[in-house]
């Protein structure tokens, strides 16, 4: 794309201590809004602040670039066979009805592109306390859209560029990759219907892709055994020994989600007289909070916890991997929670119901994920909820 076809380019990216914003922006109007020239570096605190810039400045250079191609192209054929077609398929129409919807289509918002409205859709989920992560993904699989397929303007979010993007992504994508792309862009859809951007969601009506079932991995009770050893002795440069037990503990023993629950859970969410654990999704998803109960090991953790002074959520994927290095264990993803829901069920009158709720699933997938798992680990399920600090380190 040449310089008279854009108005340029920047990316942001990590350097050590700060976030840099670079690249560069052709077009005068966009350096003199920003105070760029046309080479950009700028340095940023943060990733949201380096990401909010760039998305501003992309949303003004892309509007710059919309009413620019509506203007050249405001008289060309197309346009005219299409004003002929609609004054042949008005018929008897009111004309002043036509009017006002002309009126309409000219109103700001309609004017908006893509871009602008992802800002305002990023900026409405940070509202509704969406997790960062959940945002990046989100912004980052519609600006790919928007990319990879050209589309600037409200009228190029169409059913035909979203089916053809999306088939062009089952070709080199996994299955969840691609249907996790999707349900990103049905839900900037549903975001432009709701601001009356759009009448109807263009992407309710593409296939959503099969994802083949495959079995949750579960630790083996000497697995778990040795994660804790490890994260008892376990001290990281700069913190506590034992710093990151709790997070084990509450992982293994209370089936918590490892990355999008753990890390955002307090100690004022335990009550141990209650025997209760509140986990507030509201941090995390726009679900509402469960209550999970202590298993009595786990209760025995938080005892030891609290007499060490060890904090109960701490969390950082160095802190993990460290772990299993000591401890011998190679991580799987979520199977934490998948032997807790395993082993509990044996030990709990295979309540199924009842697990689909501490595990704040359905139980349809409950009984699917979990029951043939715990019908082959029953032998198991006694040993793993046998693991107190007195049998990992005797009396302490």
């Amino acid at each position: 794309m040449g310089k008279r076809d854009s108005w340029g380019h920047l990316a942001v990216e990590p350097r050590e201590g700060y976030f840099l914003l670079f690249g560069r922006v052709h077009d005068r109007r966009v350096r003199e809004r920003f105070g760029f020239k046309e080479k950009v570096r700028r340095r940023f605190s943060s990733e949201r602040e380096a990401e909010e810039k760039r998305a501003a400045v992309v949303a003004f250079g892309d509007s710059i670039r919309s009413r620019r191609r509506a203007v050249e192209t405001w008289l060309d054929e197309e346009r005219v066979r299409l004003a002929e077609w609609a004054f042949t398929e008005a018929g008897d129409s009111d004309l002043r009805e036509v009017v006002r919807a002309g009126l309409a289509a000219m109103s700001p918002d309609s004017r908006k592109t893509l871009s602008e409205w992802l800002l305002e859709a990023r900026k409405e989920m940070d509202g509704n306390g969406r997790r960062e992560k959940t945002e990046k993904s989100f912004a980052e699989s519609v600006t790919k859209f928007f990319r990879d397929t050209g589309a600037v303007r409200v009228s190029d979010f169409t059913k035909e560029r979203l089916r053809v993007y999306l088939d062009g992504l089952k070709k080199n994508r996994a299955p969840l990759t691609v249907r996790n792309v999707r349900a990103r862009l049905h839900r900037f859809g549903e975001f432009l219907v709701e601001r009356e951007a759009i009448r109807e969601n263009p992407v309710a009506g593409l296939s959503v892709p099969e994802i083949g079932w495959k079995a949750p991995e579960v630790a083996e009770p000497g697995e778990v055994e040795a994660l804790l050893r490890a994260a008892i002795d376990y001290e990281p440069a700069g913190d506590r020994r034992g710093v990151a037990l709790g997070y084990l503990c509450f992982g293994f023993f209370a089936g918590l989600r490892p990355e999008a629950e753990i890390p955002f859970l307090e100690k004022g969410n335990v009550f141990v007289k209650e025997r209760e654990l509140h986990v507030l999704r509201s941090k995390v998803t726009r679900k509402s909070q469960r209550v999970v109960t202590l298993e009595p090991v786990l209760i025995e953790w938080i005892r030891y916890l609290r007499k060490h002074r060890l904090p109960f959520f701490a969390f950082s994927r160095g802190y993990r991997e460290g772990i299993c290095k000591a401890a011998g264990v190679k991580w799987r993803q979520d199977f934490m929670r998948h032997s807790f829901a395993t082993y509990w069920l044996p030990v709990h009158e295979w309540d199924v119901g009842r697990l689909a709720g501490q595990m704040g699933n359905t139980e349809p997938v409950a009984r699917r994920d979990y029951w043939n798992l715990a019908r082959g680990n029953q032998e198991k399920a006694g040993r793993f909820w046998r693991l107190a600090p007195e049998v990992i380190l005797g009396a302490d």
